[in-house]
């Protein structure tokens, strides 16, 4: 560990300044905590030189000058006069060119001519600075020195001495990286892969033309995985996949997770919309390819067929390839269709190469056989392996011919092999129970995984056997069965609810601290297909919050949407229903769920929630009055049962309700209450939002330096807990303070960091609303051509996700700018269109501002 690096910081007043001197200490001793490789020093002559005289000094002040020769920083206060020791400390340091902060108080009045002609000292001091241009100094008033010194001197420090831990606005966004993308694994082609060279060829000319959405399909057995597989390694960068095997528990926001962006899906505002956007972006950003493989077993999740459906009208970068057994194309999906059939000519060199590869030394068959079966079969790779699987064990090839249909399918020829396979006396018993129990698996699974559900006994032979026969591949540590097979076999299983169980145990015992999306959605798939309904009420009730936050909405309302269905309901259950509606932007029907868990007479506390929410609800949709009564009912039931975090809710939203009435103190009162509260209990989240609402009420009364602080330590709060919205958001705050202080180059700095947090989590509400602020900073600066774009390019994010207040506030910026601009005809129909969203949702001062406009232009 590196050693400390010593700043000594000299304070420099007159007496009547010993508040302010007191603060300055207090500061330095704050601001230390967040500098751990700094040692901040406040030096004050009164602590650092001893009482009495001081033998070989003539004046007191001779020894108080090695104190400042030895600092790294000045700080000198003036107020009604100039001392004739810190005017002294003054030109001391300044000729040494040391660091100054100078401040001078405002606010002094004069009683007699001998204080006007000491305060004129002042004023001249300061004229002189003025002239001079090398030293700035700050005015201050009696409130505001504590906040004004906390960020000048934080800025200083932050700017002199590299690797701060404070927090510093040019580093905010260097640690926000994607996870790990967990789906950039693809099964390699089969050795004896052979022939589809037509279909690769019509693929890679689909990626090179651009098509950001193909679609692969054929019948079960056909060979589309081996196809894809073959592709991938002749014609996609192996960094740019993503590939993910759908299955019937399959939730598009654990695809999102599992690709690597966890943090699209959470948040206190996302709609499906703003979901598949933000995923789009980053297929788009990274030029991925995005790999859906058994797509049809989405068919009962409409969510992936809505992504889809976004994404072949917006993504312009990478592609999304869907494998299906059917045709997907419709009215609303029209993608690149490559359809797989039959191998053709290029059967009899399949079955060739598979021979040589498998069964070298065990069958012998001639071309021509061997080519009439192969024809008989219509070329499916999968019936070829299956016939030659029972050729290997004697069936003669009249036989398996015997087997087939004229018409039938891929997938009916494939099960009749099969279960000739599995009815030969050579299919043991511990053969037939391992594939039977391991089709419960609606995916590949490790080997651990197997064994901890599978009994010993089975494991030992079972799988060997099955692997030589083909019917079961075990690749890096994964067993895996072809999904045909899986299918037939699940229908043979008659303890299916036995070993579902069995996997749900199993699964349960794997959780760890942190949520695994992935490990959650086959815990309750499995318990699901168990039927234990009980405990999946049980199990949702606990973690249906912690689900909801990490954005696993699909997964909640898919359980919750069951148990509905069978007469299993506890009154949490409206909470996360309201909670998802929300999120996703159905505030009508949030009201109706919240409306419910008010009204239950089984849960005071999901009562009390309730309450809040139908009030926090009504305050959204712009029913501010009427949300107050409900604020007060909850606070009232929450201090009467000592629910804690309810409380604060309820004050923190008494106090929004009062800032909207411009009662500023009582709001005040009401969040400083609820922070109280939330530090008690440790609410981090609750702390964060706590102080950002109390530094609104500082920005609102001229406060800007209180504010500013505030705001950070908000910021500080929203990093501990990872919250990178609360981030993105806690940066605009900032941003808009220094706004305020026309600081625009500091303001634009904030605005700029929270647009790139808010990118990385795909967060489109903030990223439409900071990029109007960003324009609106360019509009100030004169830079109209880029603000135009900003506010243009938050508009057509709006648009896209429709979003109106947002739509609205950047075509009426447009206009405003396009009037400048002297373009008058644009300027009209710009904010014309602003005002027609304003009327839309009501918003009567836009309304009147716009209307201004118009009469201008």
């Amino acid at each position: 560990m590196s050693e400390r690096i010593d700043v000594k910081i000299f304070i420099a007043s007159s007496s009547e300044l010993n508040s302010e001197r007191t603060k300055s200490s207090n500061v330095i001793v704050e601001i230390n905590k967040t500098f751990p490789h700094l040692h901040l020093e406040p030096i004050l002559f009164e602590l650092d030189t001893a009482s009495g005289s001081n033998p070989g000094y003539n004046r007191i002040q001779d020894k108080i000058n090695p104190l400042i020769d030895k600092c790294d920083v000045i700080v000198v206060l003036f107020y009604s006069r100039i001392g004739e020791f810190t005017k002294e400390e003054f030109d001391r340091a300044k000729k040494q060119d040391k660091k100054i902060f100078l401040y001078l108080k405002e606010g002094y009045q004069p009683k007699n001519v001998e204080e006007s002609n000491k305060h004129n000292k002042v004023l001249l001091l300061k004229e002189d600075v003025e002239k001079e241009s090398r030293i700035r100094y700050q005015a201050f008033k009696e409130a505001e020195y504590h906040g004004l010194f906390y960020i000048d001197l934080n800025k200083y420090l932050t700017e002199t001495y590299p690797s701060l831990q404070s927090v510093n606005i040019e580093e905010i966004s260097i640690s926000f990286k994607d996870s790990e993308n967990k789906l950039k694994q693809y099964p390699l082609p089969k050795p004896y892969f052979i022939g589809r060279e037509k279909e690769i060829e019509e693929f890679q000319k689909a990626i090179i033309a651009g098509n950001n959405f193909i679609a692969i399909d054929g019948p079960g057995g056909i060979g589309k995985t081996q196809f894809v597989s073959k592709c991938i390694e002749k014609h996609i960068p192996k960094d740019k996949i993503i590939l993910y095997k759908c299955n019937t528990a399959s939730q598009l926001d654990t695809l999102i997770s599992e690709a690597g962006y966890p943090e699209l899906l959470k948040g206190s505002s996302k709609t499906d919309k703003e979901k598949f956007s933000a995923f789009k972006d980053k297929i788009q950003e990274g030029s991925l390819y995005l790999f859906l493989d058994n797509f049809q077993e989405t068919n009962n999740n409409p969510a992936f067929k809505e992504f889809v459906s976004f994404s072949q009208e917006y993504l312009q970068k990478g592609s999304i390839i869907v494998i299906d057994r059917d045709n997907i194309q419709s009215l609303s999906l029209t993608p690149k269709r490559i359809h797989i059939l039959g191998l053709k000519e290029r059967k009899l060199d399949y079955a060739k190469a598979l021979i040589q590869h498998s069964y070298k030394d065990i069958l012998l068959i001639d071309d021509v056989e061997l080519e009439r079966l192969c024809d008989e079969l219509k070329g499916y790779p999968l019936a070829i392996d299956f016939a030659i699987l029972l050729l290997s064990d004697g069936v003669s090839s009249s036989d398996i011919i015997k087997k087939m249909v004229e018409d039938d399918s891929a997938e009916l020829i494939s099960e009749r092999l099969l279960n000739e396979i599995f009815s030969r006396p050579d299919a043991t018993d511990d053969e037939k129970n391992f594939i039977k129990q391991f089709s419960v698996f609606t995916e590949s699974v490790s080997f651990e995984t197997v064994k901890g559900i599978i009994s010993d006994k089975l494991f030992q032979t079972a799988p060997k056997l099955l692997q030589k026969k083909n019917l079961l591949s075990y690749v890096n540590g994964f067993y895996e069965i072809h999904p045909l097979v899986r299918e037939f076999c699940y229908k043979a299983l008659v303890e299916k609810e036995v070993v579902h169980a069995k996997a749900a145990e199993y699964y349960t015992s794997q959780r760890k601290t942190e949520l695994s999306p992935v490990l959650e959605e086959q815990i309750f798939y499995h318990l699901a297909q168990s039927k234990q309904w009980g405990r999946i009420e049980v199990e949702i009730e606990e973690k249906g919050r912690h689900l909801i936050w990490f954005g696993q909405l699909g997964l909640v309302i898919t359980l919750l949407d069951k148990l509905k269905d069978i007469d299993f309901n506890r009154p949490i259950f409206n909470i996360f229903y309201g909670d998802i509606a929300e999120i996703q932007g159905r505030w009508d029907d949030a009201l109706i769920y919240f409306d419910n868990a008010q009204w239950n007479n089984q849960d005071k506390k999901v009562q009390t929630e309730g309450i809040i929410k139908y009030g926090e609800m009504m305050y959204r949709k712009g029913n501010i009055k009427e949300a107050l009564p409900y604020y007060e009912k909850a606070f009232q039931l929450s201090r009467e049962n000592q629910f804690l975090k309810e409380e604060a809710r309820a004050l923190n939203d008494i106090g929004l309700v009062y800032l909207w009435l411009g009662e500023m103190e009582s709001s005040l009162k009401n969040f400083n209450e609820a922070y109280q509260i939330r530090l008690k209990i440790n609410d981090k989240e609750g702390i964060a939002s706590s102080l950002l609402n109390i530094a609104s009420i500082y920005a609102k009364q001229g406060k800007l330096n209180d504010a500013l602080i505030t705001h950070r330590e908000s910021l500080k709060k929203y990093e501990e807990i990872s919250d990178k919205s609360g981030i993105a958001n806690s940066l605009s705050h900032i941003g808009s303070i220094f706004k305020h202080k026309e600081e625009l180059n500091e303001a634009l700095l904030c605005y700029k960091k929270s647009l790139s947090v808010a990118r990385i989590i795909g967060n489109k509400a903030i990223i439409s609303g900071t990029l109007n602020l960003i324009g609106n900073i360019y509009s100030k600066k004169n830079r109209l051509t880029e603000a135009l774009k900003m506010h243009n390019d938050s508009l057509n994010i709006s648009q896209i996700l429709g979003y109106k207040s947002a739509m609205a506030s950047a075509a009426g910026s447009m206009g405003t700018i396009l009037q400048t601009m002297n373009n008058l005809t644009e300027a009209e129909k710009m904010s014309k269109k602003g005002l027609e969203l304003f009327l839309e949702i009501g918003d009567k001062k836009e309304t009147a501002t716009s209307l201004n406009n118009i009469g201008n232009i």
